[in-house]
């Protein structure tokens, strides 16, 4: 069973470092030929394994779930991907404006720049996906923590055929999910 974490794990940074498009799904069957032993699920093999987050339901937490109750995509994920600004593409438009603007300034110049780029690219993304308003009206589960959202996420969409594509716009939404879904992939 470690074999088949490891090669998640790898996939997992692959995918947020931009080295892989998608993350492979493994089944049951891919674990047990790969371990050679059978497959369990993480609650029964590691009894330590955190349980997964409640959401709120309703759109009155702080971090607004990429997913709806009934499992699909949320409408403001998917004019975010229709518009194919993610959290890489917008933060890499915001970083080179900022850089552009404040590049006149020695040293700092350039940290400024990068720290403006981002929250640019960050608006372009919320923009893309409709701005606060969509978002919000649009999403029917809610978080009060980040972290506890990609616990959610993970445990419950991971195998969406198109959970890397709505991993890259919710990173555009929300920079700070990119490293709590890193903390999740590496715990599991």
């Amino acid at each position: 069973m470690k074999y088949a974490s490891l090669a998640a794990t790898a996939a997992a940074i692959l995918l947020l470092s931009g080295c892989a498009s998608t993350v492979p799904q493994y089944t049951a069957s891919d674990a047990t030929a790969i371990t050679g032993a059978s497959a369990t699920t993480t609650s029964e093999a590691d009894p330590s394994t955190p349980e997964i987050p409640e959401p709120i339901y309703g759109n009155t937490g702080a971090f607004l779930c990429p997913f709806t109750e009934d499992g699909t995509v949320a409408p403001w994920v998917e004019k975010g991907m229709s518009a194919s600004v993610g959290g890489s593409l917008g933060g890499t438009v915001g970083g080179y404006a900022g850089q552009k603007a404040l590049e006149q300034v020695p040293f700092v110049g350039g940290w400024l720049g990068g720290m403006a780029g981002k929250k640019a690219g960050r608006e372009i993304a919320i923009a893309a996906a409709g701005g606060w308003d969509n978002i919000r009206e649009t999403s029917d589960l809610s978080f009060t923590s980040v972290s506890d959202m990609a616990t959610y996420v993970m445990a419950k969409h991971s195998t969406h055929p198109q959970f890397s594509k709505v991993l890259e716009a919710t990173y555009g939404i929300y920079p700070e999910f990119r490293d709590a879904m890193v903390v999740v992939m590496r715990s599991r």
